[in-house]
């Protein structure tokens, strides 16, 4: 009669079978061995082409535009609501604000496919806008917006600082994303930062590369969060 031992260890109470654990841990030599050829894997793979080709066929296939506000705002759009000093800028944006909220027709022609959850930032008028916001409120019939989110802040796009606590557009994407995660926000529609004078106070609006800048940090936003981005500007007084 021949027995068989195997090695067996005890903790809290119960008996653990050492010979059978150790079976299932792969030998130092064998783990490098894999990890090397996995590198070397990697190492010959071909990157994927930054430019990707495309045919005609591909292109007439690609899915079409997702208007948010009908031939004015699409997905992921990034545009601009600009004039002068006095035109009536800040007009248009609370109505065009509470039209995309509501789901609302815009300017009496322009259709707001669903009620849509915007995001304001200002950076500048802010004591003015109650009495704005009320008016607009009156004039459509509601006293809250439950889709609607105001920021007593802009975030800087020209912003070198990428700290945690940077006031910048990384953060403010960061921080939208977190209150989503914890069921405070719905995912976001439409961001109208007000103005871009204000967003911009590292940058020299007169220098392309500098608003070069700018232009690449609102399409990240944009992707980023899968929102349009709507810029507020002041033409030259001059």
């Amino acid at each position: 009669m021949t027995t068989t031992t195997s090695a067996a260890a005890t903790t809290n109470g119960r008996v653990y079978d050492l010979d059978a654990h150790l079976a299932m841990v792969k030998p130092a030599a064998q783990v490098q061995a894999e990890a090397a050829a996995k590198a070397a894997q990697d190492a010959t793979a071909e990157p994927a082409p930054t430019f990707a080709p495309m045919t005609l066929a591909d292109l007439l296939s690609m899915p079409p535009k997702e208007w948010l506000i009908d031939q004015i705002i699409g997905k992921s759009d990034l545009g601009m609501i600009y004039g002068g000093p006095g035109t009536g800028k800040t007009f248009v944006v609370i109505d065009l604000i509470m039209s995309a909220c509501l789901g609302q027709q815009w300017a009496m022609r322009f259709d707001v496919v669903r009620p849509l959850n915007v995001a304001y930032a200002a950076g500048e008028g802010i004591s003015g806008l109650p009495a704005r916001f009320a008016a607009a409120a009156q004039h459509y019939g509601v006293d809250t917006l439950g889709n609607f989110t105001f920021f007593k802040a802009v975030p800087q796009l020209y912003n070198d600082n990428q700290a945690a606590d940077a006031i910048n557009i990384n953060k403010f994407v960061r921080e939208w994303k977190a209150r989503q995660e914890r069921g405070e926000a719905k995912p976001l529609d439409l961001l109208v930062v007000d103005t871009l004078h204000t967003a911009t106070t590292a940058a020299d609006e007169n220098s392309s590369r500098d608003m070069g800048t700018v232009l690449t940090a609102c399409r990240w936003a944009a992707h980023e969060l899968g929102c349009a981005v709507i810029l507020v500007h002041h033409t030259n007084k001059s």
